[in-house]
């Protein structure tokens, strides 16, 4: 199944399950009030006429279209324009009329910093944005480009009113390998303790690129049961010995 331009789902249908034979059809779902719409529309056109032609500027508006694709189309031709689009792209990411265009601005130039890290120095400072998207992309961007000028403010981040923010910021710690992050990684699996599985697994990844075995080892210590569980999903992933240090621990969730 996949959606076209026009406004319809496509389905490929084999008739008869899974079984081989000569029959096949393709079924079209729309809905005649969208189908027929001005956007629609546009957006059939926009695609038919493609991107390459397209200036700057007008790109540069696109990374806000409603459709997706429209959007990320234009993403990918301004970073095959160099420099010209970088500009633009940088413009969309600090002050772009939508989240969605902030967003594509944000990873155009991660695209771009993959060649060239110093693209990526606007970045930083979107980690304090108002936007809540704006903050947890720049945090994963600047993780996955190792950039390690970008740590003191993710440690921050750590303790950020989403807990989408602070899972973004804790694996992008463990791929910079920020040891001075540790205290602040035990305290999000402290307050966590346990009851949010997508954070805590975030804080793992933090403490595995920012702690080692030993370290880890010792935390069999540690009050918090959350803690704990950290430490012997972090040793797990290790392959480490250390574990057996949890085998008689006082939770029975850790325990197993």
């Amino acid at each position: 199944m996949v959606f076209g331009y026009d406004g319809r789902a496509y389905i490929a249908d084999y008739i008869g399950g899974w079984e081989l034979n000569n029959h096949g059809r393709v079924v079209t779902v729309s809905d005649p009030a969208t189908r027929d719409s001005a956007d629609v529309k546009g957006l059939k056109a926009l695609m038919a006429e493609g991107f390459a032609k397209r200036s700057p500027g007008d790109l540069g508006k696109l990374l806000g279209h409603a459709d997706m694709r429209a959007r990320q189309h234009a993403q990918f031709e301004l970073v095959k324009r160099g420099k010209d689009g970088q500009v633009v792209l940088s413009d969309a990411a600090s002050k772009g009329t939508s989240t969605f265009a902030r967003l594509h601005g944000m990873w155009g130039l991660w695209q771009l910093a993959r060649k060239d890290a110093a693209v990526a120095k606007p970045i930083t400072a979107l980690l304090t944005d108002g936007d809540t998207r704006v903050r947890e992309q720049a945090a994963k961007i600047l993780g996955d480009l190792r950039d390690t000028a970008a740590a003191p403010l993710l440690v921050k981040l750590l303790s950020d009113p989403s807990a989408r923010v602070q899972s973004f910021a804790a694996i992008a710690l463990g791929r910079i390998k920020h040891p001075a992050a540790m205290p602040e990684l035990l305290r999000l699996l402290k307050d966590a303790n346990n009851q949010d599985a997508y954070l805590r697994h975030a804080a793992v990844m933090g403490l595995l690129g920012c702690s080692d075995a030993k370290t880890l080892a010792a935390l069999s210590q540690d009050a918090s049961p959350g803690v704990r569980m950290g430490a012997v999903l972090a040793l797990r992933r290790l392959k480490d010995p250390g574990l057996s240090g949890f085998l008689d621990d006082a939770s029975p969730v850790v325990r197993a």
